[in-house]
């Protein structure tokens, strides 16, 4: 099959060499994979680098969690032809993977198990990974089990929309608000119904208020924050008057 590339029969250039060595690095841990990857649309026309970088990673993926990259290399998109947006969503799924938290939770293995990061990638979705690993940044070990429970949400395992990649955001910048991880604010909130459920734009719009909040108050007035979250009206629903209740809570401090 390879004899057969007409970018083979020309000559070989360093871009060309480096696809050659990846793959080879590749078939070493994984032959079907190599194979799969060497019988693209992209490899035979030869388009490489994104192959070459594709190659890099999985080889990567494959010897941190052989699992987590069997199911990767699964995915349709890496075999038909793969673009920077899906290197780049591969990168990111290997920064997760030595992320703390996630990767060790095995919430990684269950987010990757989701149709819509299975089926094919856009954009929006490549921004929720990134969320993801805003997120983990922002936790670090004291929050952690936060994000294994946002993981396993019906409204992030269904597919990905805006307004829900924002709250992931939204999320991680909670968590890096001084006072976050001592008023335990954060932790309250994810398992609140309203967050549970779905995300809509009202909603994230509180998680940002809440964020303004803890910063507004710093972490010596966080307890006034936390005292906010544990009313019933902010526990059962967030309507459009109590988020600006809460911004004129954060006008107030």
């Amino acid at each position: 099959m390879l004899a057969g590339y007409p970018w083979l029969k020309d000559g070989i250039n360093i871009i060309e060499a480096n696809a050659l060595a990846e793959l080879s690095n590749l078939a070493r841990q994984d032959v079907d994979t190599a194979k799969s990857l060497t019988a693209s649309r992209g490899f035979a026309s030869g388009n490489l680098e994104p192959v070459t970088k594709a190659s890099a990673t999985i080889s990567s993926i494959l010897e941190s969690d052989p699992s987590l990259g069997q199911t990767v290399t699964g995915y349709p998109w890496v075999s038909d032809g793969l673009t920077y947006i899906e290197t780049g969503t591969l990168d990111t799924i290997h920064t997760l993977l030595n992320a703390a938290g996630l990767g060790s939770a095995g919430s990684l293995e269950e987010l990757a198990g989701y149709s819509w990061l299975a089926d094919d990638v856009n954009y929006n979705e490549r921004e929720a990974l990134y969320g993801f690993l805003e997120l983990l940044k922002a936790a670090g070990d004291t929050n952690s089990g936060s994000v294994e429970k946002l993981v396993g949400y019906s409204w992030i395992a269904d597919g990905i929309t805006n307004d829900e990649v924002d709250a992931l955001y939204y999320f991680a910048d909670l968590l890096r608000t001084p006072g976050a991880n001592d008023s335990g604010s954060v932790e309250k909130l994810v398992g609140y119904d309203w967050v549970a459920d779905g995300i809509n734009l009202v909603e994230w719009d509180a998680l940002r208020v809440f964020s303004e909040l803890l910063e507004t108050a710093g972490a010596e007035n966080s307890g006034i924050v936390e005292t906010l979250v544990t009313y019933d009206w902010v526990a059962d629903d967030i309507t459009t008057v109590e988020r600006d209740a809460l911004h004129f809570f954060s006008g107030l401090l």
